[in-house]
């Protein structure tokens, strides 16, 4: 049974690499997403870090959730999708851009 929850909002709990850990993070889920989408793994990369830098952008100004502009912004970059990217598929990134 979990009895408590710590958020390390200042990191003073752990030292992470935030840099090394979103290098994996964007490698695998492109993979992950290379696979359901039929398209190399390599293809996928550059729409997410596109996506999640215009997420964090300070001069944002549209009423999108970050979840729709992540959704908007990958498939705006990759039109060759064979499959949509549905609910299903967008969920696996879900935590990372609901922040």
């Amino acid at each position: 049974m979990i009895k408590a929850v710590l958020f390390d909002l200042d990191d003073t709990l752990l030292d992470i690499n935030f840099t090394a850990f979103m290098t994996r993070y964007v490698a695998g889920l492109s993979g992950l997403l290379g696979d359901i989408s039929r398209a190399p793994a390599p293809l996928m990369g550059i729409p997410f870090t596109k996506a999640y830098l215009a997420i964090e952008d300070r001069d944002r100004s549209d009423d999108l959730t970050n979840h729709q502009l992540f959704i908007n912004k990958v498939h705006g970059m990759i039109p060759q999708l064979q499959m949509p990217l549905t609910a299903t598929s967008a969920s696996l990134c879900q935590p990372c851009v609901e922040a």
